[in-house]
């Protein structure tokens, strides 16, 4: 018998009795990010394109749920969320191709969908939604560049309530 069902029957099920339900968010540690200086400028091109899984899970049992809504969001302009389905690798024959952006952390050329402030994904059957955060620059911070801190929210119902966890790219 599969025992992942969709997030909203769970929810459902077990409104009546929230005290015992407790959805959690897992969301990656702080991520180090190689960058330099050069790299900072906003529109050329130049960036870096992190991977992000995050997990839904309902604690008490670890089971991972099912089409739970999460939105991701930087707050920054030089720093946006992707959607894993909007993101192509492709071969740059030609380096003055206008759509395509260079990864300097994974040394790839892709091209993308319009990033946005805020992407809305929904986890699949083992729980997990995979987005992408590319940045195309760092903000000044008193040393050197400032982190980008991603935030994932959801929420799982109004008995269950909302949750938040935050995360951070920190440039080195």
């Amino acid at each position: 018998m599969n025992r992942i069902v969709p997030a909203a029957i769970t929810l459902l099920m077990l409104s009546a009795c929230a005290d015992e339900f407790d959805a959690q968010l897992l969301v990656p540690d702080d991520i180090d990010v190689e960058w330099d200086e050069s790299f900072n400028r906003t529109s050329d091109g130049i960036g870096v394109l992190v991977p992000i899984d995050v997990m839904v899970y309902e604690a008490n049992t670890g089971e991972a749920l099912y089409e739970v809504q999460l939105h991701v969001d930087t707050g920054l302009d030089t720093a946006m969320v992707v959607a894993d389905d909007g993101v192509e690798l492709v071969e740059v024959v030609d380096f003055d191709a206008e759509d395509a952006e260079w990864d300097v952390w994974r040394d790839r050329y892709f091209t993308f969908d319009a990033p946005n402030d805020v992407v809305e994904v929904q986890t699949d059957p083992d729980g997990l939604a995979r987005i992408y955060v590319w940045v195309d620059a760092f903000e000044a911070g008193p040393v050197g560049f400032a982190p980008v801190t991603v935030t994932v929210s959801a929420v799982a119902s109004e008995s269950a309530g909302a949750f938040e966890e935050t995360f951070s790219l920190i440039p080195r």
